[in-house]
């Protein structure tokens, strides 16, 4: 005979100790302490295992964020690139200019801007959807989904190009 083993309380709710009793009535009736003792097993050794993985939690954390800032980076080349393209070969004069006017105030982008405003800016209607939204970036920007932070340094671009050329145009 093995070495008897720690008795303890548990706590349950009165309709599952109602299940609980009418699973009693049948056979073959359930082992109630050893379900109890594969559940609590199973909790240690996930606890275990978030133990085991706590140290490396700070290097999974220093890797995505390495790898969130390259994508950001990424974007940011790739909407400044596109701002730039569109001012010297699709902007109009009129859609420039609200984008200046719409910025006159800023002493800075903001890091991300609303990809929705960017084009509201643009078309000056107010009323653009999500779809025509999306397809204005598409087609302007060949960005299927713009992301604030490509909507933000398209925004940059676009105008820094426009300001290289604006004093040229009286």
């Amino acid at each position: 005979m093995g070495m008897p083993m720690p008795k303890m309380t548990i706590y349950v709710p009165d309709d599952l100790k109602s299940r609980m009793d009418a699973a009693e009535a049948q056979e073959p009736k359930p082992n109630w302490s050893a379900l109890a003792q594969e559940a609590f097993g199973l909790e240690c050794a996930r606890a275990d295992n978030r133990r085991k993985g706590a140290g490396k939690m700070n290097a999974m954390i220093e890797r995505l964020r390495k790898s969130k800032e390259r994508a950001s980076n990424e974007e940011q080349v790739r909407g400044h690139a596109a701002g730039r393209a569109w001012a010297q070969g699709m902007a109009e004069f009129d859609e420039l200019t609200r984008l200046k006017d719409a910025f006159a105030e800023e002493t800075g982008l903001v890091d991300e801007f609303f990809p929705k405003h960017v084009v509201e800016i643009i078309v000056d209607d107010g009323g653009e959807s999500w779809d025509d939204t999306n397809r204005w970036w598409r087609d302007h920007a060949d960005e299927l989904n713009a992301s604030p932070a490509f909507a933000a340094a398209f925004l940059e671009g676009a105008l820094e190009a426009f300001g290289e050329v604006e004093d040229q145009l009286n």
